[in-house]
């Protein structure tokens, strides 16, 4: 399996070759510590798309 993100880009491919469980229509994947669509590492207005929101916690 290969996930990727939302950008049209060959770079937005978060991790390929993953194995995992069967999947069903509305299943949830979560992704933790990934960090490219942060403010610093967005190519910012890319494709229409808004600035990311940025957090302080």
């Amino acid at each position: 399996m290969t996930a990727a993100g939302n950008l049209c880009t060959a770079q937005d491919v978060i991790g390929s070759g993953a194995l995992l469980n069967k999947t069903h229509i509305g299943d949830l994947l979560e992704i933790t510590n990934a960090g490219s669509y942060g403010y610093s590492l967005s190519p910012l207005l890319f494709s229409g798309h808004a600035a990311p929101e940025q957090i302080l916690i």
